[in-house]
């Protein structure tokens, strides 16, 4: 069961979602019809997790795909993810949240093997991982990474803010400083297969 409610997208000044409720029942075929523009490809990308929602929620099975306004401070994990250890098949989208001083082998704030992991505005201070990814470690489809700031995370191997083995990667308007790798990528490791765009970002030492 997929259940959206009160979804609400919009591009520059334009809105393209406006108060959308939906709800695809499991076995059923559900077709979106409109002219070219009218949102039907947003809506899919939003469905599929792969861009941010301005309002509203998306849940598979009751479980919810955004992460909004949430603070995850002090957690530790043995393994993968002192934060989250996500999988899920639609994507996950965090915006305005806090990842402070969460540590664990893999990832101190987010380990991700879902389609996508989007990330706007939200920050990730202190984190360390003793292997790949101080703050995230992702094995998605795709990476955005929009409006973030990485602070002071670190790794015992790679990539002291990012370590990410997928297909995409996305940074803008980004800011990353004082992040520490041992091995290699202080601030990144990239291993995407497709491709990597940054733009409007900061890197300091």
């Amino acid at each position: 069961m997929l259940q959206a409610s009160g979804l609400c997208k919009r591009y520059g000044g334009r809105e393209i979602l406006a108060g959308l409720d939906l709800t695809l029942a499991p076995g059923t075929v559900t077709v979106v019809l409109g002219e070219n523009g009218a949102g039907k490809t947003t809506l899919l990308r939003v469905l599929a997790g792969d861009a941010p929602l301005d309002a509203g929620t998306v849940h598979v099975q009751g479980i919810s795909l955004t992460i909004d306004g949430s603070t995850f401070s002090h957690n530790t994990a043995i393994y993968s993810a002192g934060a989250i250890y996500d999988h899920p098949a639609n994507g996950t989208v965090v915006t305005n949240s806090l990842f402070e001083y969460n540590s664990a082998d893999q990832s101190g704030a987010i380990h991700n093997f879902g389609s996508a992991l989007v990330v706007r505005n939200s920050s990730f201070v202190g984190n360390h991982a003793n292997s790949d990814g101080g703050a995230i470690c992702d094995w998605s489809h795709t990476l955005d990474i929009s409006g973030s700031r990485f602070v002071n995370n670190s790794s015992g191997t790679y990539g002291g803010a990012v370590s990410c083995s997928g297909r995409w990667l996305k940074i803008d308007a980004s800011v990353f400083t004082g992040n520490t790798a041992r091995n290699h990528g202080g601030a990144i490791d990239d291993h995407q297969l497709e491709g990597t765009t940054i733009t409007n970002s900061v890197f300091t030492a």
